[in-house]
């Protein structure tokens, strides 16, 4: 008994008849003109995407702006008041919400790989 499948007669004579040997030459340049109009078709397809989300873009552009800024001042916002003088300027980069927020995500994400093995 052959390891093989049995296969169907009428598919197998469907596919040889449908066989043909290609000139190199001839299917190379087929294959290269539709690349060619594919890239085409591409580019003008996303050529009219960004010109249809432009003005998406420009709406949404000034409340997402505002929030970004919001965010920032928040996060820079310092934890001690610490004057102008060099104390004040040598902790700068430490001495705000964003730093500390910072320490918390680390410290928890830490703590949750010893306690989940990872």
């Amino acid at each position: 008994m052959s390891d093989e499948p049995a296969l169907d007669p009428m598919l197998n004579d469907l596919f040889r008849s449908a066989r043909q040997d290609l000139p190199p030459e001839p299917f190379t340049g087929n294959v290269l003109n539709r690349t060619r109009s594919f890239q085409a078709w591409l580019l003008a397809g996303t050529g009219v995407a960004m010109l249809l989300l432009l003005p998406i873009g420009w709406v949404f552009s000034t409340p997402l702006q505002e929030l970004a800024l919001a965010l920032v001042n928040a996060l820079a916002t310092p934890i001690l008041s610490l004057g102008e003088g060099w104390i004040g300027l040598l902790l700068m980069p430490v001495n705000n919400v964003g730093s500390a927020a910072l320490v918390v995500v680390k410290l928890l994400r830490v703590s949750w790989r010893r306690v989940s093995g990872r």
